[in-house]
C-alpha cells in the first residue's frame, strides 16, 4: 500500500514539472516604437487631412451633366395694365385708344394737373370795330408779319394777337419788331394750369412681351409720351 501511494506522488509531481516547463513566461520588456513620420512637413500627425476616396473621371462627368442642367424656362407670364402719356391733346388720347382696340385691348381716358406753366402773350390791343381789326391785321402782313390774328370773342375781342412765347425773352424779341413798325403792341404775361391727357390701357390675354412690343411700336416717335407698368 505504501509503494502504491509513493508511486501516485511520484506520478504529480512528474505531470505538474512538465505543465510548468511548457507555459511560456510573459514578456515584459519594454521595446522603443518610432514615431509616425508628417506627411506634411510642419504638420502634426493628428492635423493631417483624411484620406478621400479615389473618384473616377466618368463619375466626375456625370455629376457635372446633373449640377450644370440648365433650368426650365417658365412659361411667360399673360396680361399687362400700362398707362400712357402724358398728351397734350385730348384727341390724340383717343386715336391712340383706337388704334390699341383693334390689337385687342381695353382702355379708358383720364387728365392729371401737370403743374403751372408761365407764358408771355404779345398782342395789339383791341380796336373799336372788327372792321378796325382786319385793316390793321392787312397793314402788318404788308410789313411782313404773317403769324398775326384777330380775335373775334372775349375779352380781347378786337385785339390782334401776335403770338403767346413760353419765355420772356422772345416775346420781348416779337415786341420790339412790332413796335419798330410803328404799332403799339403789349406784352402780358400768363400762368396757366397745364393738363395731362393720360390713356389707360390694359390686356389680359397676350404674353407680356407680346404687350411690350406693340406698345412700343405705338408710342414710336413720341419722345415726351411714357409707357408706365401699374397693377391690373
Amino acid at each position: 500500500m505504501k509503494w502504491l501511494f509513493a508511486i501516485l506522488l511520484v506520478l504529480n509531481l512528474i505531470f505538474w514539472f512538465f505543465i510548468y516547463e511548457g507555459t511560456p513566461e510573459e514578456d515584459t520588456t519594454t521595446v522603443a516604437l518610432p514615431k509616425p513620420i508628417s506627411p506634411i512637413p510642419g504638420v502634426p500627425v493628428t492635423d493631417q487631412p483624411k484620406a478621400v476616396f479615389p473618384v473616377k473621371p466618368e463619375e466626375i462627368k456625370a455629376f457635372n451633366k446633373v449640377e450644370n442642367k440648365p433650368a426650365t424656362p417658365k412659361e411667360s407670364a399673360i396680361g399687362a395694365c400700362y398707362q400712357l402719356g402724358p398728351f397734350e391733346d385730348g384727341s390724340l388720347v383717343e386715336k391712340f385708344g383706337e388704334k390699341l382696340d383693334k390689337k385687342g385691348f381695353s382702355h379708358r381716358s383720364f387728365t392729371s394737373d401737370e403743374g403751372t406753366a408761365t407764358s408771355f402773350w404779345v398782342y395789339i390791343p383791341p380796336v373799336e370795330s372788327r372792321a378796325d381789326a382786319i385793316q390793321a391785321a392787312q397793314v402788318l402782313r404788308a410789313a411782313g408779319i404773317n403769324d398775326s390774328m384777330v380775335i373775334a370773342t372775349g375779352p380781347k375781342k378786337n385785339a390782334i394777337s401776335l403770338g403767346i412765347y413760353a419765355n420772356e425773352y422772345d416775346a420781348k424779341k416779337r415786341h420790339e419788331q412790332i413796335t419798330k413798325l410803328g404799332q403799339r403792341p403789349q406784352l402780358e404775361s400768363r400762368k396757366e394750369t397745364k393738363t395731362g391727357y393720360w390713356l389707360e390701357i390694359k390686356n389680359d390675354k397676350m404674353k407680356v412681351s407680346e404687350i411690350n412690343e406693340i406698345i412700343q411700336q405705338t408710342v414710336e416717335g413720341f419722345e415726351s409720351i411714357q409707357a408706365n407698368k401699374k397693377p391690373c
